[in-house]
């Protein structure tokens, strides 16, 4: 019996502990991603600057939630991927309320909003989906 407690326990601290590394991990590396991807295609291309940022905070949200998951993998042992969903589903939730209300509606809003849209569905991917990785 209390093995099975130690163990839940431990499965509850190394999930707050994938919570925070993960959501430190997809912030860092999806602004270096988007960041590279934005200048890189600015150099590079005529095309209006609108669409490149869409593109680049779209796929640097993607390989930020890749890493963060990558990163869990490797520093834990075993926790709870769907938590780490549902963590990324709160925040998400919490930031389009702020765009869609506090935000003045404006043309570059659809960014935040694809940004918000790949990272959810890339934690539904990596966390939900594939929770025995």
């Amino acid at each position: 019996m209390e093995a099975a407690q130690g163990s839940k326990g431990s499965l509850l601290l190394q999930t707050v502990v994938a919570m925070v590394l993960a959501l430190v991990v997809y912030l860092i590396v999806a602004t270096i991603a988007g960041m590279i991807i934005y200048f890189t295609q600015t150099l590079l291309t005529v095309v209006r600057p609108g669409i490149i940022e869409f593109f680049a905070v779209t796929i640097g949200s993607f390989v930020g939630m890749m890493a963060a998951r990558r990163a869990c993998d490797t520093v834990l042992r075993s926790y709870s991927g769907k938590a780490v969903f549902l963590m990324f589903a709160l925040l998400t939730a919490a930031a389009l309320a702020t765009e869609i209300f506090l935000v003045p509606m404006q043309l570059n809003q659809i960014n935040s909003l694809g940004q918000l849209a790949s990272g959810m569905f890339a934690a539904f991917i990596y966390f939900w989906k594939n929770e025995a990785l």
